[in-house]
């Protein structure tokens, strides 16, 4: 499957990146998990390492679970009866 993934598609690859590695001749995700790994830190340091590790299946970058939603808070007001001029409205607003 890797061998269909354009390089580019790899999470944490940018479009320079992308660019270094076509000029190379790494054109699939396969390319890049078999590419050696000196020339790997050396073009593209640990960080690009890392990504290399993750395609060969050693997790390096820990999974954030998704932070549940932030509780909010909402004060509404409303009238007892439909308001339609607006020196109803300015009297409600004052008296607040």
């Amino acid at each position: 499957m890797l061998a269909t993934i354009d390089v580019g598609e790899v999470w944490g690859i940018g479009r320079r990146n992308k660019a270094k590695l076509l000029q190379a001749g790494i054109k699939t995700a396969l390319q890049l998990k078999q590419a050696q790994d000196s020339w790997i830190k050396k073009r593209f340091g640990i960080f690009g390492m890392r990504t290399v590790l993750e395609l060969r299946g050693t997790p390096c970058f820990a999974m954030e679970p998704v932070a549940p939603p932030k509780k909010m808070r909402i004060v509404s007001r409303s009238f007892g009866h439909l308001v339609t001029e607006l020196s109803d409205l300015k009297e409600a607003i004052a008296k607040r």
